[in-house]
Parts: C-alpha cells; structure tokens; sequence
C-alpha cells in the first residue's frame, strides 16, 4: 500500500508517517498533474518519534515524500 514516509534528521532512517488510502489514488489519477494529497500538518509541524533511534523530531508536511509498494531504495 502507498504511504508517506520521513526520514529521521538524526539517522537517516525512513519510516511511515501514514498510508495513502485507494480513494485518493483514484482521486490522483484524475488529477492531470497526478498529485496526490498530502496530511494535514499544524503550522508548528508534529512531533514522531523515530522507531530506530527513538529520537523525537518536529516534521512539516514538505518533508513527506510518496513511498508505494515497489520502492525498495534505501538512503
């Protein structure tokens, strides 16, 4: 299933933020840019903690990135 993913600032490691329903793939490919939505984000960012190094860091919604199924590569 797609997902949107962030990358920890500490470590590098990739982890999902939260999964891209079907309805707004469907929504995306009648989109002529094909864009796909991104969450909803507060203007002072949210809080994750990364489930490597267990370091907590603020995210804003630019730094999301689209992951599906295939995406195997590795930073």
């Amino acid at each position: 299933m797609p997902r949107w993913m962030l990358i920890c600032p500490k470590c590098t490691h990739r982890f999902p933020h939260s999964e891209i329903g079907e309805q707004m793939i469907e929504q995306a490919f009648r989109d002529p840019f094909r864009i796909v939505p991104r969450p909803d984000f507060s203007t002072q960012g949210e809080k994750r903690v990364c489930p490597h190094c267990n370091a907590e860091s603020v995210f804003r919604a630019f730094q999301l990135f689209y992951s599906d199924d295939n995406d195997t590569t590795e930073i």
